[in-house]
């Protein structure tokens, strides 16, 4: 999964990024989607902000399959923290910072955008 590809050309070859681009949308949140491990089903949500952030209802998507991970109410993220989402048959809430999104299978292996959403329904972050 690239997130964003970039294509750059001279006119005679396309060469495309070979890295990652995750975009932080609106900015004010300092909420983005750190990265998609398409084959391990998990994604982690990093708080890139100097204040704790009321995750309660947001939305993170998949985009393929337009399934919905909603955020439970009283979902936190502190300063410099990360949360992961889990899914899959292995998956499990291990600790405080992993939530479990379902045990069947999400992310699509030959490419999945993923998305987050507030509680607003605007677009915060992509992968």
């Amino acid at each position: 999964m690239q997130g964003t590809i970039i294509a750059r050309s001279d006119g005679q070859q396309i060469l495309f990024n070979q890295d990652p681009v995750n975009q932080n949308i609106t900015g004010n949140h300092g909420i983005i989607i750190e990265s998609v491990d398409l084959v391990k089903e998990m994604v982690i949500i990093r708080n890139n902000s100097n204040e704790t952030v009321n995750l309660s209802r947001w939305r993170l998507v998949s985009v393929v399959g337009n399934q919905e991970f909603i955020f439970p109410q009283g979902t936190l993220i502190r300063p410099g923290e990360r949360l992961k989402i889990v899914s899959g048959s292995a998956a499990s809430n291990i600790d405080e910072n992993t939530l479990l999104w379902t045990k069947s299978y999400i992310w699509n292996n030959d490419g999945d955008p993923a998305e987050l959403y507030d509680d607003k329904n605007n677009l915060i972050a992509t992968y």
